[in-house]
């Protein structure tokens, strides 16, 4: 298989052992998995880091390769650890985080965790927001685990677990259960998640129990401002039988804003590589295909131009899959993008919607149309208030529009002068 970064081992392996660690801890992880939410694109993998003997962290990752920045509360993930010896028990938990500031990627990464001899599993769980609710997604898992396992290193005893039907067991009340690393088996999760209790007694914890109850950014931010002021950094959850009788306890550990660890800044650093060389491609493509739009002899242009779109090389794109920008990439993309960038009444920089123009709201399709347009000209203000709004389409002032700002049609100078006060705002 090939790397997908240089210091990451890509695909699910399935090995005994790992090699010497250095500076850093070995890390194995799976290949991203590709996902799209309101038509923008994401990836989200598990990674595996081995710190010493038996001893292991583990990670989970969600990105918009794109690399545009998605408000706060967007992104939630969470990671686990399992046992894969013994049936694929879960012994540590990292709750459930959302961004507490705009990001184009987000992670969790467990504490440091002991794993015997054959081996352990990393996976985890991603929440998007969708404009309406949080789309969660279970994300590929990571294994380092011994032989005699299935190539995807799933086990004849795991797979045993589950019924006739190739579903999770039901208990008399209704509860599905069994191991949470047959969730992308099943197609979703169980009730009651088998698991190891802080005594080492087995049972099952509710999955309802592991995450908190936020439904949009709003609860997200709230939930995460709670975190910051709880002094402890973990929570106990009730440890079940099938019977619902609690047996035990097991803990959960709380999200923290912790310092980020040398193999996780070495992926972050991995990303903002790969984006920006993916952006460097892109403005050389347009100064070959379009060398009269910009000064592309003037590096300053082309450094302007790559920091304006996405690493796509397209616009930006917001979470509910609508494109904003400047007017000026018009020029280099073709169309204008949903949202235009503008400056509002107050000095504020913001967007405009072309819909809300006069323009706009002709809709013109035919010849018909154009003469009404036409015609209305002769009459129209000069200049009139439309509303201004953020990058995700929330009013946040007034523009004020001239009936000559129809976007196209700018000289040279124009298109410098706008490509320069975009790049201010952000």
């Amino acid at each position: 298989m090939k790397k997908r970064f240089s210091a990451l081992l890509a695909g699910v392996l399935s090995v005994v052992m790992l090699g010497s660690v250095c500076a850093h801890a070995v890390a194995i992880e799976t290949d991203p998995e590709k996902f799209t939410v309101n038509g923008v694109n994401y990836e989200m993998w598990s990674t595996l880091y081995k710190d010493g003997k038996n001893t292991f962290r583990g990670s989970t990752w969600v990105s918009n390769p794109a690399q545009t920045r998605m408000p706060e509360g967007h992104f939630g993930v969470s990671t686990y650890l399992c046992d894969p010896t013994d049936t694929d028990i879960v012994y540590a938990e990292k709750a459930m985080r959302y961004n507490s500031s705009t990001a184009y990627f987000y992670y969790q990464e467990t504490n440091k965790a002991y794993a015997n001899d054959n081996g352990v599993i990393c996976g985890g769980e991603v929440a998007i927001y969708n404009g309406t609710r949080y789309e969660k997604r279970t994300a590929p898992q990571t294994r380092v685990t011994y032989p005699g396992r299935a190539a995807d290193g799933t086990s004849k005893e795991v797979m045993a677990l589950l019924d006739e039907n190739g579903g999770y067991p039901v208990t008399a009340a209704g509860e599905s259960y069994g191991p949470i690393t047959l969730t992308e088996v099943v197609g979703s999760g169980p009730d009651l998640i088998w698991a190891r209790g802080v005594d080492g007694t087995k049972g099952y914890i509710r999955a309802e129990d592991l995450q908190p109850d936020v439904n949009n950014p709003e609860e997200a931010a709230a939930y995460m401002a709670e975190l910051k002021n709880n002094p402890n950094k973990f929570r106990m959850i009730p440890l079940y039988d099938l019977e619902g009788n609690v047996i035990g306890s097991f803990e959960v550990t709380l999200p923290t804003d912790d310092e980020v660890s040398p193999e996780a800044q070495e992926t972050i650093d991995k990303l903002e590589e790969a984006a920006y060389q993916s952006r460097l491609a892109a403005v050389k493509k347009f100064a070959e295909e379009k060398p009269n739009s910009l000064d592309w002899e003037d590096p300053n242009t082309q450094n302007r131009v790559m920091k304006m779109i996405a690493a796509d090389g397209g616009y930006h794109v917001n979470s509910k899959g609508e494109t904003y920008g400047s007017v000026t990439l018009a020029l280099l993309l073709g169309e204008k993008p949903d949202l235009i960038y503008a400056r509002g009444t107050e000095g504020q920089s913001g967007y405009y919607r072309e819909r809300d123009t006069i323009h706009g709201k002709f809709d013109i399709q035919t010849p018909a149309d154009a003469m009404r347009y036409m015609e209305y000209l002769e009459t129209a203000p000069e200049e009139y208030l439309i509303p201004l709004y953020d990058c995700e389409g929330n009013v946040i002032g007034e523009f004020l529009h001239g009936m000559k700002d129809d976007g196209g049609g700018l000289t040279q100078e124009q298109a410098e002068q706008e490509v320069n006060r975009h790049m201010a705002a952000q």
